[in-house]
Formats: structure tokens, C-alpha cells, sequence
């Protein structure tokens, strides 16, 4: 196989695919900070075990 057919075959596909993911990933960080609003560490962090009583 030629450098050419290498290049169109394996090294474009596998760009395109890597630029696919940062794209659609950026976008869907761009997507919850906007839409959904920033992520408490409090919350992303509590972990409970059992019903949560509301008692004092």
C-alpha cells in the first residue's frame, strides 16, 4: 500500500474521530454548566447509607 491509501484509510478516519470526541464533549460540558447549573462538591461528595432522617 502506498502512503497515500495509509493516510486515507487510518490517519484522516482516526483524526476526524478524535476531533468528533473533544467536540461532542466540550459541548456537552458547555451544555450542563449552562443548562444544569455547576455541580455542587458537597453534594458530588455526600455519601448516605439508609433513609435520610429529617429530624434534629
Amino acid at each position: 500500500m502506498t502512503d497515500k491509501v495509509i493516510a486515507q484509510e487510518f490517519v484522516i478516519p482516526t483524526a476526524l474521530a478524535i476531533a468528533l470526541a473533544a467536540v461532542l464533549s466540550t459541548g456537552a460540558i458547555y451544555c450542563i454548566n449552562n443548562y444544569l447549573g455547576p455541580i455542587d462538591q458537597g453534594e458530588a461528595s455526600k455519601i448516605t447509607i439508609g433513609p435520610i432522617d429529617p429530624r434534629p
